[in-house]
């Protein structure tokens, strides 16, 4: 990972002098960069909340992007075939690279105030202050690729690794990086289906009339998955008793069911304290994220929830997410014992 060593600590730290060049100096830089190609199927996906606004940002991103994808696919290929002897020595020394680079990286940005929400507002004018804003740009997205890599390098080889010792999103923030996990997370899991599921929905052949509602429905849970994947949704002990068949039936509950019903079910599947308890996320934090996943506005969750206490003095006539308590929990027996709904 020369480059990203180079931007953190050496030649290509871009607050020197000779990396402030304008746009037009980076453009044939960034064409002469092509990007390098994954040669091996990722399960993790970088979707960051800012785009480029500037050549030299894009540039700098082609260098972390492909840094990272050139190392991922020159590891797995010396790693094939290896034993596990060799293979553990070798993801030591990766985990240290990788924890070494996300400390300096969190200490420089906390150190230069690049503050990722004064780039990330609809207001911000990207001509003031350009440079720091293009720092901040910069090693905001660095972290954020690195934590990718070693997700990917910890799923192809986790077979290799303890249970104990494995680390998600949340673990990488708080353990290594010793601060909560943030509201926002860059990093979605590229949800796969298995054969048998891809030969079950082959085999519906939904008719012409049905396509668009099954597409509708199809995006629906893959925006659902993507905003609480992170937050591993589907490790709560509620769902991990179900088997698969029964997780998929309760997430086409929360999905097709009203808000009032939905936020009811997440309330009793644990969820909201969940993510108070495990994130440190304030309520208003969870009001938005629920509000994301289920795309609605955040006071219709927050109305909803609030209802949920019997002491609130919440508008229960617009907010009926306490009318459902009790179906809720019914409902989930019913999934978790295989019955039909009633």
């Amino acid at each position: 990972m020369n480059n990203i060593e180079s931007i953190l600590r050496f030649e290509l730290r871009p607050w020197l002098n000779k990396n402030l060049q304008p746009d037009d100096y980076y453009s044939p830089e960034l064409r002469s960069n092509p990007l390098i190609k994954e040669e091996f199927t990722p399960q993790y996906k970088l979707v960051f909340g800012v785009s480029p606004f500037s050549i030299r940002t894009k540039f700098y991103q082609r260098l972390i992007d492909n840094d990272i994808s050139g190392y991922l696919n020159s590891f797995f290929k010396e790693i094939d075939g290896k034993s596990s002897n060799l293979i553990a020595y070798q993801l030591k020394k990766i985990k240290e690279k990788i924890y070494a680079f996300l400390k300096e990286i969190n200490e420089l940005i906390g150190r230069n105030s690049f503050d990722l929400s004064l780039i990330g507002t609809k207001i911000c004018d990207f001509s003031v202050d350009r440079a720091h804003k293009e720092s901040t740009f910069i090693f905001h997205y660095m972290l954020s690729a690195l934590i990718k890599c070693y997700l990917e390098i910890q799923n192809r080889l986790s077979a290799h690794i303890h249970d104990d010792d494995k680390m998600g999103i949340s673990d990488i923030y708080c353990r290594i990086l010793n601060k909560p996990l943030p509201e926002y997370i860059y990093i979605q899991e590229i949800l796969t289906l298995s054969i048998e599921q891809e030969n079950e929905i082959n085999a519906r052949k939904p008719e012409p009339e049905s396509t668009y509602v099954a597409q509708f429905a199809k995006e629906k849970h893959s925006a659902f998955m993507a905003v609480i994947s992170p937050y591993l949704f589907m490790e709560l002990p509620k769902i991990k008793d179900l088997n698969p068949k029964a997780q998929n039936r309760l997430l086409k509950e929360i999905l097709e069911n009203n808000i009032c019903y939905s936020v009811a079910m997440l309330s009793y599947l644990g969820y909201l304290d969940y993510l108070k308890k495990t994130y440190n996320l304030s309520k208003e934090m969870i009001y938005k994220h629920i509000s994301k996943a289920l795309k609605t506005d955040t006071r219709t969750i927050k109305g909803n929830c609030l209802v949920l206490n019997p002491n609130s003095k919440e508008d229960r006539y617009k907010y009926q997410a306490d009318q459902f308590i009790e179906k809720v929990e019914l409902d989930y027996n019913y999934i978790s014992s295989g019955k039909p709904l009633v």
